[in-house]
């Protein structure tokens, strides 16, 4: 009975390790900042509402909670998937927090023009922020999550199986990717095109390394120019 009774607990912990284990991973593939979106109540009342009004008086009234929304920001954490962004993040930040100090010194004052001016820059960099997290398109976002656990998580430890795994999961996603359609007011086309062949050429480069049986150093060179060519792909949009 006891052992019974052992058994049973292991098995009931090593399934709350595994629900807690994939709910990390989970968190760290989700392109989302909860505190930005939180923002985005009333950064939408100050841009929206008060704005095109010129109602001082309501901007006035919602600086505390773009104050706060601010502290809020700079206390966030990125998700693993937006580590490259984190300079590009933390500059934005910055750059915003010295434009809520202008914002509620300008209301100190008078001076309308001065007021609706930073209201205007406050609320263009918080959309700056948002699109330097925001996935460009679906199909990227998707392709983007499977490569983040492979390159971050499976080949530091080299473990195949799940290379393997993530791999048949990224040439699925690629077909999807290269049958997605760009943003209508996406310039670059052609440079499109060009970084997704390359992509998919990089990606054929993988699967024909691990297929062939070739060593770990040719395997991990693939995925590290695999995962070149989707940084390029992903900086058209920047």
């Amino acid at each position: 009975m006891r052992n019974a009774m052992l058994s049973l607990f292991c098995m009931y912990a090593a399934f709350s390790a595994a629900v807690v284990a994939r709910s990390v991973r989970e968190g760290e593939t989700n392109p989302e900042v909860k505190e930005l979106k939180q923002y985005h109540a009333v950064i939408y009342k100050l841009w929206h509402v008060a704005w095109p009004k010129k109602d001082v008086g309501l901007m006035r009234s919602l600086a505390p909670a773009i104050e706060s929304g601010y502290t809020n920001l700079t206390k966030a954490e990125l998700p693993g998937i937006l580590r490259d962004k984190k300079s590009a993040w933390e500059s934005g930040v910055k750059d915003l927090g010295v434009t809520v100090h202008e914002y509620k010194s300008a209301l100190e004052g008078k001076d309308t023009a001065q007021i609706l001016g930073i209201a205007e820059r406050l609320h263009a960099q918080y959309e700056g922020l948002v699109r330097l997290i925001k996935p460009r398109m679906k199909e990227i976002d998707d392709f983007h999550r499977t490569l983040y656990m492979l390159y971050h998580h499976y080949l530091p430890v080299y473990d195949t199986v799940k290379i393997r795994t993530a791999v048949i999961e990224l040439e699925a996603k690629m077909q999807a990717l290269n049958s997605a359609e760009l943003p209508p007011k996406f310039s670059k086309k052609a440079a499109f095109e060009k970084a997704r062949d390359e992509l998919s050429k990089s990606l054929l480069l993988v699967r024909d390394a691990l297929e062939k049986a070739q060593g770990e150093k040719e395997v991990v060179a693939a995925i590290e120019k695999m995962h070149a060519c989707y940084q390029k792909l992903e900086s058209l949009f920047e």
